[in-house]
């Protein structure tokens, strides 16, 4: 037991410091480049999508289910929730009824879709860890990369 537990210290120590120093190595003038500044200002966006949930969870379960951000809620129906995010990389949250977070999705510029599904929920608890969410912009992009 004491041997896993060193494992995934070491693990998490070297995704960490991997992070760290790709966030470090951002070339001065990017900001300059139009692309990154779309990147850095990308600010109220409306987004859509649908809730994939993992095997072992019933359909019956969205029945009860609504989606949520830091800024807005939204209910989940006839398949799909719509939300408008404040901010560039956000997390939003799939919850029951009685507010328990069932599942979590994560916005970051040129996300390929705003699904929540378990690889999205393990994305967001990794974002939302401290070491990471206090990279820069940039550092977050790289980290997720």
């Amino acid at each position: 037991m004491k041997v896993t537990k060193k494992i995934t210290l070491v693990y998490i120590i070297v995704i960490f410091s991997t992070a760290f120093f790709q966030s470090c190595n951002s070339k001065e003038g990017d900001d300059q480049n139009p692309q990154n500044l779309n990147d850095k200002y990308f600010e109220g966006k409306d987004i859509r999508g649908r809730i994939l949930l993992p095997e072992g969870m019933s359909s019956e379960d969205l029945e009860v289910m609504n989606v949520m951000s830091n800024t807005d809620a939204s209910p989940y129906s006839e398949g799909e929730f719509g939300l408008d995010l404040d901010g560039t990389y956000t997390a939003f949250f799939a919850r029951y009824s009685n507010s328990e977070v069932a599942l979590m999705g994560y916005f970051y510029p040129g996300a390929a879709d705003f699904n929540i599904t378990p690889r999205s929920t393990a994305l967001a608890m990794v974002m939302m860890t401290p070491a990471v969410v206090s990279l820069s912009d940039e550092g977050k992009k790289s980290f997720i990369a």
